[in-house]
């Protein structure tokens, strides 16, 4: 068994000629690179506080420390020529003051794959998963999604809209 973590990414990317967040626009920069936000010419050396779970060349898992300071993110959001009217309720909150705080996400199923396949990385994820979904996101045991009844219509409150889109064969409610 080979497990390593995998850390110091650049915070920035180059993607079609324009910067692009590496990881997800809320990651924080290591402390010894804050200061480069404010060089355009630094941007590219910045080194993101986000990490990868490595298990025999698969990942387990991976996440980040995010940005606790509005102006901090507000600044990483003109970097990338982001539009922050959609997140003007997190700049809000994040302007009362927040704690350092960061996530990680474990991806089980594909511990539980490598464990199946005694450390053989090829075994797809699809094979260990209890319920797994069709190409279509439909689940073949519970036969979802389904149109909800007339009772759950009434009491949530929400219109029904039946696509004719065979491919997705999608469904809609709609909030009345």
């Amino acid at each position: 068994i080979c497990a390593h973590w995998i850390v110091n990414f650049p915070l920035f990317s180059v993607e079609d000629g324009k910067l692009v967040s590496t990881h997800h626009p809320f990651t924080a920069p290591i402390d010894e690179h804050r200061k480069w936000l404010d060089d355009p010419s630094k941007l590219h050396h910045i080194t993101g506080q986000h990490y990868d779970l490595v298990l025999n060349g698969v990942e387990l898992g991976g996440g980040s420390i995010r940005i606790h300071n509005s102006e901090e993110q507000a600044h990483v959001f003109k970097i990338l020529n982001e539009e922050t009217t959609e997140m003007n309720h997190l700049l809000d909150a994040l302007s009362c003051g927040a704690p350092p705080h960061g996530g990680f996400a474990l991806g089980l199923d594909r511990y539980i794959a490598l464990l199946v396949a005694e450390g053989d990385p090829s075994l797809p994820v699809r094979e260990v998963i209890a319920f797994p979904k069709s190409k279509e996101g439909r689940d073949l045991m519970s036969k979802a999604p389904v149109a909800p009844s007339q009772d759950q219509i009434a009491r949530y409150g929400v219109q029904f809209v039946e696509t004719n889109d065979h491919a997705r064969n999608s469904i809609a409610a709609i909030h009345t």
